[in-house]
């Protein structure tokens, strides 16, 4: 271990072309609230921007009260919010289509088809 420290690079300083969650002088503290409910569930969710210059994420709250069912996601804009926000849509048309996925495999299987489907827009 002594050895692998001793030959360890320098760090390298790398430019990106964006600034991930671009930080503000100061936080922004205002919150958005929404509240979701049907007969079996009730959810409630809260949105704040911190020190982003804007709101980068994105949720999924399907509710299916023939089903019993629902299913919650939260997307992150990681940078930008063009991806997040166009998964949430086709996730929410995706369930409202087909209901929820009723195995992980499903889930897994669902998720990677709607990722591909957006890297094919070429938004990236």
């Amino acid at each position: 271990l002594a050895r692998a420290l001793q030959q360890r690079r320098p760090a390298v300083r790398i430019s990106l072309p964006f600034a991930m969650g671009a930080a503000l002088p100061k936080p922004v503290m205002s919150t958005v609230l929404e509240r979701h409910g049907s007969k079996h569930f009730r959810v409630g969710l809260a949105e704040l921007n911190g020190w982003r210059a804007s709101m980068e994420d994105a949720h999924v709250v399907h509710l299916d009260d023939e089903r019993c069912e629902g299913y919650f996601g939260i997307l992150d804009g990681h940078g930008g919010a063009d991806c997040s926000a166009w998964c949430s849509k086709r996730l929410q048309e995706q369930l409202a289509e087909e209901g929820c996925p009723t195995s992980d495999a499903a889930t897994k299987k669902m998720v990677l088809d709607i990722d591909a489907a957006f890297l094919a827009t070429g938004l990236t």
